[in-house]
């Protein structure tokens, strides 16, 4: 079952992670590293605090302990755990009064004077106080109502005698403080007694008025659900008015109605069925001759007929015309139908205008009638319903003075008896105190010193130590510009780190006969090179010609390169090697080819290349690898390698070989690499992670970046897994490194020199000078596996 892929939030939040890790195992590793570091602190600062306990003034301690607790009928709890009588915790008010200057000052005063000079011998009488407070500590227990009382005192008898001395004083100036503060409170609250009971007199005797003046009808009980009549009465009337206008509003709608219909000749029965007075009802229909029992009668015929006709539905469906019920059917319907139609014949007979006209006076005159009636209804309603109204606002104005009235009684009543319970309590403080104070623990003589503590003093000295060792180390390792790791090189720079080289053993003799895939094929180092053709295989298989350079001079590119050659030509690859270093030509010299012509000399002749290039090629014993030395150094490499000779160079090796690799100059050191780089598939670094300066391979990356040239890949060289030092997962023989960097120093300089013409002969193992650049090749030949640049 496929796993579901990770959000672009779970994957931050891993990446995150995992740097941390990472960042925490380095600094692992840093510590290891410096691990002397780390135990000369810890060794200093333990040395600091065995001086300190050893010339550190000896003090004993003595503890006493209080039990506080409130009395009286509302007594609280007074510990962390619960809330004074002011609602607030006390606790931390008691421990202020023990370390008081007043109960100081007092506990001093109570000491015998050799008791004091024990302590105070050295310090001015001004500043005993101070002196006492510094050693004397109060402080609660949590979740009780204890209080711990310390002193420390160079002398063990007087720290039990000065927290006795405190203990009494504290009690003293308690017990004092409690009954000056009841007799105040008692004085301030039997004012404030008397001044309510005489407000509350006054209350009374308006409110017996208020009750008075409002009536016997009036209800003030606010538990009871009924209410004024009145109010009852002024919701009755506003009802009735409500009721008559909408009675009102109906009639003259029926009366404008009639109206519109006299006055467009309309039919006036529509109108006569409207009025619901049962004396006009008649009235009316007695003008056209109809009757109550007739209009009866005929409302019963029509029944009838709609019970026929439904019946005749029915049977039609099972019965033919001829049946007997059939015809009887049809004969009911119709002689229904002829009585109806005589009686609306007989009934719309047409009105002469006379009996129009009287009809219509008389509808109009009955609904004018009605309309009067109830206007005046709706007039006497609403006098009488201000009249109500003004009663009612007098009531209102009474009853809200009565509720207020009450309501500053009950406040004044509760206020009173608040006030003479808080009386009661305090008028028993005279005779006892209202906070309880009790010794449960009395201090006793210390046989050994508190301070200094051995072991709080080695444990503090050791985490600083600690401490600081560890700041000192992430701070050296901070300040540390190489590359920690691999991992570090490869993440800092976003470029793939394609093979790791070790540190190659020192050979005495230059040729390619000495090259490390050649001498010692099966030999573990040998093996990075291979890594390093198989992941430039299956990673940049299409690129065919690389450039080789570093960030500095000293970083063996060239001996990686002929390695990289050799690597190639061993798995079946044509590979032509060229040395593109036309400054310091290292390649040239490790390869024992140094004062050949080669490629300065195609790039400054006049003929085409493809015709002077291949007698200036000179074959290995390696088969299938080939190489074009520099040639005689030029006063220009940059214009020559930027020239098109060296672009149709690349043209006609690519249709002969199956890779070319090119040596070139450290980047930082001059423009040659980037010159090439725009003529190849890609570059490829060699970085020395412990020599190199991190910002100076960041920088060469970058350059290349703002070129838009890519860096295919990153060569780690001389990283061994044992001997020398193993900083940072990073093992290299410091001794050759720095002889190595003694005799091949890097150096550019820019100066006209003359091109000189091969030597004659080349003898390996004899010493001689190079004309060019003063090169012992025998010197050279000691540094087999180390580029010469």
């Amino acid at each position: 079952m496929m796993e579901e892929p990770l959000s672009p939030q779970e994957r931050v939040e891993d990446k995150s992670s995992s740097h941390i890790v990472h960042a925490l195992l380095q600094f692992a590793v840093a510590v290891k590293h410096r691990k002397n570091v780390v135990l000369l602190c810890v060794f200093v600062t333990l040395a600091l605090g065995a001086l300190y306990y050893s010339t550190a003034t000896r003090l004993y301690s003595a503890k006493a302990e209080l039990f506080i607790i409130a009395s009286g009928d509302d007594a609280r709890s007074t510990g962390l755990s619960g809330q004074g009588r002011d609602g607030n915790n006390l606790m931390p008010t008691f421990e202020r009064v023990i370390t008081s200057a007043r109960v100081v000052e007092q506990a001093i005063e109570k000491l015998r004077p050799e008791d004091q000079r024990v302590d105070l011998a050295e310090v001015p009488r001004s500043r005993w106080v101070a002196a006492v407070q510094r050693n004397l500590s109060a402080k609660s227990i949590y979740g009780t109502n204890n209080i711990e009382i310390e002193y420390l005192s160079r002398d063990p008898a007087v720290a039990v005698a000065m927290v006795n001395q405190v203990v009494d004083c504290y009690l003293e100036e308690l017990d004092a403080i409690h009954k000056q503060t009841a007799d105040d409170l008692i004085s301030h609250l039997e004012q404030q007694q008397r001044e309510i009971s005489e407000k509350l007199q006054q209350w009374q005797i308006l409110l017996s008025q208020q009750k008075n003046a409002c009536g016997d009808m009036l209800n003030t009980d606010p538990d009871s659900k009924s209410q004024h009549p009145l109010f009852d009465l002024i919701s009755n009337t506003n009802k009735m008015m409500l009721d008559r206008k909408n009675e009102r509003m109906e009639v003259e709608a029926k009366l404008a109605s009639l109206q519109e219909a006299v006055a467009r000749g309309e039919d006036l029965e529509p109108h006569i069925m409207a009025v619901e007075e049962t004396v006009g009802r008649e009235l009316l229909m007695s003008h056209m001759g109809l009757n109550a029992q007739t209009m009866a009668n005929l409302a019963t015929v029509r029944q009838q007929k709609m019970e026929d006709t439904a019946k005749l539905q029915a049977m039609l469906v099972h019965y033919g015309e001829q049946h007997p019920e059939i015809q009887n059917l049809r004969a009911k319907i119709l002689a229904a139908d002829q009585l109806l139609a005589g009686s609306t014949g007989a009934r719309q007979q047409p009105m002469n205008a006379a009996e129009r006209a009287r009809l219509a006076r008389s509808l109009e005159g009955l609904l004018k009638q009605r309309v009067d009636a109830l206007v005046r209804h709706e007039q006497k309603l609403a006098i009488e319903q201000q009249n109500l109204q003004r009663q009612a606002d007098g009531i209102n104005d009474q009853l809200i003075a009565i509720q207020a009235t009450e309501r500053q009684i009950d406040w004044g009543n509760e206020l009173r008896d608040r006030l003479l319970n808080q009386l009661a309590t305090l008028t028993g403080a005279e005779e006892g105190p209202i906070i309880r104070s009790q010794t449960i623990s009395n201090p006793v003589q210390a046989t050994a010193p508190t301070s200094p503590n051995l072991r709080r003093v080695a444990m503090l000295s050791l985490l600083a130590g600690l401490a600081m060792g560890l700041a000192i180390v992430y701070v050296l390792d901070i300040l540390d510009d190489r590359f920690r790791s691999v991992e570090e090189l490869q993440s800092q720079l976003g470029v793939p780190v394609l093979a790791i080289v070790q540190d190659l053993p020192r050979q005495d003799v230059c040729g390619v006969e000495t090259l490390q895939l050649v001498a010692e094929p099966d030999a573990p180092e040998s093996e990075a090179f291979r890594t390093l053709r198989t992941s430039l295989g299956l990673n940049h298989d299409r690129a065919r010609r690389i450039v080789v350079s570093s960030a500095e001079p000293g970083d063996g590119k060239s001996t990686v390169l002929a390695n990289a050659a050799v690597a190639y030509a061993h798995g079946g690859k044509r590979t032509l090697l060229i040395d593109a270093d036309l400054r310091r030509p290292g390649l040239s010299t490790l390869l024992n080819l140094r004062g050949m012509e080669g490629l300065s000399t195609v790039l400054r002749g006049q003929g085409p290349v493809t015709e002077t290039v291949e007698g200036h090629i000179q074959q290995t014993a390696v088969a299938g690898f080939d190489v074009l030395p520099s040639g005689p150094r030029p006063m220009n490499p940059a214009e020559l390698l930027g020239g098109q000779n060296f672009a149709d160079l690349l043209a006609w090796a690519e249709s002969r070989y199956d890779r070319i690799l090119i040596d070139s100059p450290p980047v930082l050191a001059a423009s040659d690499t980037a010159v090439i780089g725009q003529l190849v598939d890609g570059v490829l670094m060699v970085v020395q992670p412990l020599r190199n300066q991190r910002r100076l391979v960041l920088r060469a990356v970058e350059s290349f970046a703002m070129l838009k040239i890519p860096v295919i890949g990153i060569v780690a060289n001389r990283v061994g897994e044992q001997g020398g030092s193993n900083y940072y997962g990073y093992a290299v023989d410091y001794s050759a490194r720095h002889a190595e960097q003694c005799s091949d120093d890097y150096e550019y300089n820019y100066r006209d020199e003359i091109d000189c013409p091969p030597e004659p002969t080349r003898q390996t193992n004899t010493r001689r000078r190079d004309r060019d650049g003063g090169i012992d090749l025998s010197q050279l030949g000691d540094s087999r596996r180390r580029d010469a640049a």
